[in-house]
C-alpha cells in the first residue's frame, strides 16, 4: 500500500448514500466446493475462511486446503522462489511472484474460482501519473502478486476479474489503486467492497459526522487476526519505501516486501467481515454504492482534482480533531480546578455533555446514594473528557 494513502479525506461524503447490496464476502467456489455459499451466509464466510489464524476448524481448514492444492495444481504454476518460499513461511499463505504473461493466465485460472478476492497495488507515488509496480490479488489462503515492472502486460490475463462486478474485491482505500490501473493499465476497477468506507459507515451510524479516515494497520489491530509480528512488518517496511520511495521498483523483491504486499490483502477477508457484521442492515446495503464512488474518486476527472479535494478535507477534518481535543483538553482542566475548589466548572449541569451534576463534590452536589469521593469524581470526569474524542479520529 502505497505512502500516498497516509492522507486522505473522510469517507462520509461517499457513503453518504447508496443502493443496496449484499455487501458481502464469500467462500471459494472451486470444482471441488459444490455451489459454494449463500449469498445471505457471504459475511459470516468473510470471517471464517480467511486462515487457519482465525480459528476454523481443523477438518474445514484442511478440506479448503486440498481444494485450493488441486486447483492451483490444474493450472500448472512453476514451483515457488526461495522468496516465495520464505514470505509464505512468514506470513501463513501461499505467495507467488507473477512474472510473465503465462504465469498470469495460470494465476488467472485458480483466481476465477472464487466470488470474492483482496486487491491491493504498491507503487511509487502511486496514481495515474507516478509508477505501477505490483498488484496483489488474493484468495483467502493464496497470494498473487502481478509483477508490472518484471512484464508490463502481466494484467492482461487478470483484467477481467478485475473489471467484473459480479466478482467482489476488497481493497482498503482503493482511490489511488483505481487511479494507477485504470490511467496505467486500462484496467477499470469494479465490485469493489472499501474497507475504509464500511468503517466509516460503522463510524457514522455511532453518530460521528465528522472523523479521519482509519488506516488498514489500525483495523488489522481491530478487527483482525493479525499477529504482532504482522503490524511489525508492515511498519518496518513502510519505513523502508518512506526512506525510499522508489523501493517498489527495484528488482529483484525480497522476501520482507513481498510478505508486506501480502499482509495488505491477506487480513482484508477477516477485516471486512467483522466490520459488516457490526453494521446494521441499512449500513450493510450502502456499502456497495459508497464503495463504487469511492473507486471512482480519484480516476475520473482531471488528474489530481480528486486529490486535492480530498487533501482539503482532509485538512478540514484535521481543524475539527484539533478544536475537540483542545475542548476536550480544557474541560478536564476545568474539571480538575473544580475538584480541588470544590465547585463544578461554570456551565456544568447546563447543557455541557457530562454527567449529572450531583456526582460533583461541593456544597449541594452529592448523590441519592452519599457523597462520591473525591478521586473517584475527578477521575470520572477525566475519562468523560478523553471518551468525547471518537476512535476514528485516530489517523
Amino acid at each position: 500500500m502505497s505512502a500516498r494513502r497516509a492522507s486522505g479525506a473522510s469517507v462520509a461524503g461517499a457513503a453518504a448514500t447508496g443502493a443496496a447490496a449484499t455487501g458481502a464476502a464469500a467462500a471459494p467456489l472451486s470444482a471441488g466446493v459444490a455451489g459454494g455459499v449463500a449469498p445471505a451466509d457471504d459475511v459470516a464466510a468473510a470471517a471464517t475462511t480467511i486462515t487457519s489464524k482465525s480459528g476454523d476448524s481443523a477438518a474445514a481448514t484442511a478440506a479448503a486446503a486440498a481444494v485450493d492444492a488441486a486447483a492451483e495444481a490444474s493450472a500448472k504454476l512453476p514451483p515457488a522462489s526461495p522468496a516465495e518460499a520464505a514470505a509464505s513461511a512468514r506470513t501463513g499463505v501461499a505467495v507467488r511472484l507473477v512474472t510473465s504473461v503465462a504465469g498470469a493466465a495460470a494465476a488467472a485460472t485458480y483466481l476465477s474460482t472464487f466470488r470474492t478476492l483482496a486487491v491491493d497495488c504498491e507503487g511509487v507515488a502511486l496514481s495515474r501519473s507516478g509508477r505501477l509496480c505490483l498488484v496483489q490479488i488474493a484468495s483467502p489462503r493464496r497470494a498473487y502478486l502481478f509483477d508490472v515492472v518484471a512484464c508490463a502486460g502481466v494484467l492482461g490475463p487478470v483484467r477481467g476479474l478485475l473489471e467484473d462486478p459480479g466478482v467482489i474485491k476488497l481493497l482498503h482505500d482503493c482511490r489511488h489503486d483505481a487511479d494507477a490501473l485504470a490511467h496505467q493499465a486500462g484496467v477499470l476497477l469494479a465490485g469493489v467492497r472499501d474497507t475504509q468506507v464500511a468503517y466509516g459507515l460503522l463510524v457514522a451510524a455511532a453518530g460521528h459526522a465528522n472523523y479521519l479516515p482509519v488506516s488498514l494497520s489500525t483495523l488489522l489491530r481491530k478487527y483482525a487476526p493479525a499477529s504482532v509480528a504482522d503490524v511489525a512488518l508492515k511498519a518496518a517496511v513502510k519505513a523502508r519505501f518512506v526512506a525510499d520511495p522508489g523501493l517498489w521498483a527495484v528488482r529483484p523483491l525480497d522476501a520482507e516486501a513481498l510478505a508486506y504486499a501480502v499482509v495488505d490483502v491477506q487480513h482484508l477477508f477477516g477485516v471486512y467481515g467483522r466490520v459488516m457484521r457490526s453494521l446494521n442492515a441499512e449500513g450493510r446495503s450502502r456499502v456497495a454504492a459508497a464503495s463504487d464512488r469511492y473507486c471512482r474518486a480519484y480516476r475520473e476527472g482531471p488528474e489530481g482534482e480528486g486529490p486535492a479535494a480530498a487533501k482539503r478535507e482532509f485538512d478540514r477534518l484535521v481543524g475539527l480533531a484539533n478544536e475537540r481535543r483542545q475542548r476536550a483538553s480544557a474541560a478536564a482542566a476545568a474539571a480538575a480546578t473544580a475538584g480541588s475548589s470544590g465547585a463544578p466548572p461554570a456551565g456544568v449541569g447546563g447543557g455541557l455533555s457530562w454527567c449529572h451534576p450531583s456526582l460533583w463534590l461541593g456544597a449541594g452536589y452529592a448523590p441519592a446514594g452519599g457523597v462520591v469521593p473525591r478521586r473517584r469524581c475527578r477521575r470520572h470526569h477525566s475519562r468523560l473528557a478523553s471518551s468525547l474524542l471518537p476512535t476514528a479520529v485516530q489517523p
